[in-house]
């Protein structure tokens, strides 16, 4: 058997089972094993690069972000979507829609069964991008996947999973609560794959920090009020922030 994909900060039970035509079953007693809680919780997929899931990261106020709700990637194409790679992510991480945030001509569309995967085309701008007017009406779009309950998991892609899907992934985790050092961190752990280095210290990932600014109410505001701010100003309401951080929240484990 193939053991893959681990929850970080897990336990886990196991056993051994013995059986045949000629044989009762005969099982072993169970033992146990806990993963280590360091983050990140990278993902193997076939095909699929800078494949992780959102969840891991905790909050200042004993919360966590819930694990295998929210994944993000590298694009998905027919070519690469197929066999194996298409059972690990259907069956075995259960994805339930599709987050596509590229263009048109970029090659979006469905790969995954459609009777089992809902595909959202939410094509949307990296960057500082994200508080044009278009940026607003763009976000609000893919922001409003994360409101319903029932399109978890979610696998969210561009072409890279470092630019746009790193630009909503901010925005996400800074919505429900991971401080300023995580959000910078998780951004930078792209430069571990086969995209390139990513900085904080980059004039990009500055350009989403100065367009928040730009939502603050006063010079107080801390990145999560700036961030709030800006998700009511694309037009998600209360309701729906509440039902986000009601999906991907959890109480982080003591000790």
């Amino acid at each position: 058997a193939v053991v893959r994909n681990l929850f970080v900060g897990m336990r886990y039970y196991w056993k051994v089972v013995a059986e045949g035509r000629r044989i009762h079953p005969v099982e072993s007693e169970a033992w146990t094993f806990d993963t280590h809680p360091a983050m990140p919780r990278w993902v193997f997929v076939p095909g699929i690069t800078n494949m992780r899931d959102l969840g891991g990261w905790q909050t200042p106020n004993g919360m966590r972000v819930r694990q295998g709700a929210v994944y993000r990637s590298s694009a998905m194409s027919s070519s690469r979507v197929r066999g194996e790679t298409a059972t690990i992510l259907i069956d075995e991480l259960r994805i339930r829609t599709d987050l596509d945030l590229r263009a048109r001509d970029e090659g979006a569309k469905p790969v995954l069964d459609e009777a089992l995967v809902r595909w959202y085309h939410a094509p949307i701008p990296a960057y500082g991008d994200f508080a044009t007017p278009e940026g607003l009406v763009r976000y609000r779009e893919a922001l409003q996947v994360f409101a319903d309950p029932a399109n978890y998991p979610v696998l969210c892609h561009c072409r890279a999973g470092a630019d746009r899907v790193g630009t909503i992934v901010v925005l996400l985790l800074g919505l429900l609560g991971v401080g300023m050092e995580d959000l910078a961190l998780d951004y930078e752990l792209t430069s571990l794959s086969v995209w390139g280095k990513r900085s904080r210290h980059s004039g990009p990932f500055q350009a989403i920090l100065d367009g928040l600014k730009s939502f603050a109410e006063s010079e107080t505001d801390s990145i999560n009020q700036q961030i709030e701010n800006y998700v009511l100003a694309v037009g998600l309401t209360a309701g729906e922030i509440a039902r986000i951080r009601e999906a991907l929240l959890e109480p982080a484990p003591q000790g």
